[in-house]
């Protein structure tokens, strides 16, 4: 039986929003008209300056605060598969989380790109996901180490945090070493992985991440979600140590 984690109770100057992309007839400009402080704006942009994937349809779109280069642009809602392609961090530094300046919560941002349908192959997807992680103790080898848990398990947002570690394999080498950042580590496991997942898209949001084992349908797929309990619960017995590879940050278990 794979490990699971303990559970522990517990603005950018750019234009965005859903948006009507429209190619001209000799490829050479893109119109795009959307909804901006409540006002309907349109902006036209050279082809050279838009992601090589832009096409003609309804997107959510990303803008400079020009309105002259454009960002990024990915369906408002469907079901897709992709991968993780990046860890959003400034660059040259490790990502971290942030904190929310109007709720006070901790999240991370990662960057998805989609592999599957062909149409929308290529675009890339940002997911904002809670920083819902807590030390908690395993007894590993007859020793007490601090570990990587879940917390707040009564967040409305926690599940889709559960859903991506699982859909990424984040716990397929088992614990991670618990460190007051512990997104370095986990960007390592997740490229290491290197695995694709599904996740549905509804008005420009991801809300539902599920792995790849679960087929890929115009239904959305009914997926109960993972049982979290309000108390940590020992894990130790479905891990074993000696199926593990040992990395940088990851506990020593000899």
């Amino acid at each position: 039986m794979a490990y699971k984690p303990k559970v522990v109770a517990g603005g950018g100057n750019f234009v965005r929003g859903k948006g009507q992309v429209a190619l001209s007839g000799d490829k050479t400009k893109v119109r795009v008209v959307m909804q901006v402080d409540d006002k309907e704006r349109t902006y036209v942009l050279k082809v050279e300056d838009c992601p090589k994937y832009v096409q003609s349809g309804s997107f959510s779109v990303s803008l400079t605060e020009d309105g002259k280069k454009m960002y990024s642009m990915y369906p408002v809602t469907g079901m897709f598969s992709g991968k993780v392609s990046k860890f959003v961090a400034p660059d040259g530094q490790d990502p971290s989380p942030k904190t929310d300046e109007k709720y006070g919560n901790q999240f991370f941002s990662i960057l998805v790109e989609i592999t599957d349908p062909a149409p929308a192959k290529g675009m890339i997807v940002p997911v904002r996901l809670s920083y819902n992680f807590a030390p908690v103790m395993e007894t590993i080898q007859g020793k007490e180490v601090e570990v990587v848990g879940i917390s707040h398990p009564k967040s409305k947002y926690t599940p889709l945090l559960v859903d991506f570690c699982d859909a990424v394999g984040l716990w397929d080498k088992g614990p991670m070493k618990y460190t007051a950042n512990v997104l370095p580590t986990m960007q390592k496991r997740i490229f290491a992985n290197d695995r694709k997942f599904n996740f549905v898209l509804r008005d420009g949001w991801v809300n539902t991440i599920f792995t790849m084992d679960q087929p890929l349908t115009e239904t959305p797929v009914t997926k109960s979600k993972a049982a979290i309990p309000d108390e940590p619960v020992s894990r130790d017995e479905d891990f074993d140590p000696a199926e593990t590879i040992q990395e940088e940050d990851e506990i020593p278990w000899s």
